[in-house]
């Protein structure tokens, strides 16, 4: 209990310095932050200061790209990324034809368990052709709230003629000033089986050399808003690939500090903490057998400039369905021993 005392108490001295939490670890450039990091899409919607506050505007909020009523979009770098309009909607460029309508698919395929209209449909392609079991629907119903709302997909347009289609979905930080957030990449694999062994082998050799294969889960993203400075910290991929085993505990106490109301102990424990969603995150996958997510990703966030306790907000959903698959009336193992994984490490850090 000591030494886990010791693990938070150091993060606690790390976090309030200028963003390294491991020493050897430096912040990424503004730059590199917004364009390579591994969860580039958050960089843009995360609001950093509000226009109209009173205070400066930051370099994260005048980098964000905005939807315009007409689907139009300035465009960055030759590309059209990433987006978020005034209503709370987040655009996520769709990916190459497979994936991009495997994630639409996943989608649809679970708004009809949440949408009354379709359930005499669920209930004619049930193999048994029986009425869905309340139990299971429950489970479906408990999975669609930890997934974000779903508006279907639209082609936005840029400049030069260029024009992508995108999954237009809920903008999971717009209830937030300053978020601090972390992308967790949950599975002991994060290939699937039907994949061909060029990709296999690709995404062995990236879990060997993570704490996939070891833990059963991966960090992928940090930003973490220091409340005193009044500024943001973000990983790159180079510092997220540096957290091992050992680190595991100091980069997650690290991200539950903001240098005021947030702790560790108040972002991970309580009734409203991590560890408590992540419980009710369990039991769904202990019941649902109709979807197996590969390289999916729980999304943590909270206000980084929360002053009390009650502001932190603290949320916990899932994101990116690319390879998500039908399971066929079978658990999803991977992810369940994924979530234990991260469970037990979380617990770790403070019983032991």
């Amino acid at each position: 209990k000591c030494e886990v005392r010791g693990r938070i108490s150091i993060a606690r001295r790390i976090a309030a310095r200028d963003g390294s939490f491991f020493g050897a670890m430096r912040a990424p450039s503004r730059r590199t932050s917004l364009r390579r990091c591994a969860w580039k899409q958050l960089a843009w919607p995360g609001s950093v200061g509000r226009v109209g506050s009173g205070r400066r505007r930051s370099s994260s909020e005048a980098s964000r790209q905005r939807v315009d009523a007409s689907n139009r979009v300035h465009v960055a770098d030759g590309k059209v990324g990433s987006l978020v309009d005034a209503l709370g909607h987040f655009y996520k460029p769709m990916q190459d034809e497979v994936r991009g309508a495997r994630e639409v698919q996943f989608y649809e395929d679970l708004c009809k368990w949440i949408d009354s209209n379709c359930q005499d449909e669920v209930e004619r392609e049930s193999e048994v052709n029986e009425a869905v079991d309340d139990h299971v629907r429950s489970a479906m119903s408990a999975l669609a709230s930890v997934v974000p709302r779903y508006y279907g997909t639209c082609v936005l347009h840029g400049d030069l003629g260029l024009k992508r289609r995108h999954i237009k979905l809920e903008d999971l930080t717009r209830k937030y000033e300053n978020p601090s957030i972390v992308d967790i990449k949950v599975g002991y694999r994060t290939w699937y089986p039907d994949a061909d062994e060029k990709y296999k082998t690709k995404c062995r050799a990236k879990d060997a050399a993570t704490t996939s294969s070891t833990l059963g889960f991966k960090i992928c993203g940090m930003q973490v808003y220091n409340a005193v400075k009044q500024r943001h910290w973000r990983a790159d991929r180079n510092w997220c690939k540096q957290v091992n085993g050992e680190s595991i505990h100091v980069a997650l106490a690290a991200f539950g500090n903001n240098g005021l109301a947030a702790t560790p102990e108040g972002i991970y424990l309580g009734k409203d903490g991590v560890l408590n969603q992540l419980r009710k995150l369990k039991d769904i996958f202990k019941i649902q057998k109709d979807f197996l997510f590969h390289s999916t990703s729980i999304l943590i966030l909270y206000e980084g400039a929360a002053t009390t306790v009650e502001d932190l907000r603290v949320t916990l959903k899932l994101v990116d369905f690319a390879h998500t698959f039908h399971a066929d009336c079978t658990l999803d193992t991977n992810f369940l021993t994924g979530l234990s994984g991260l469970e037990q490490v979380i617990e770790s850090m403070f019983f032991g």
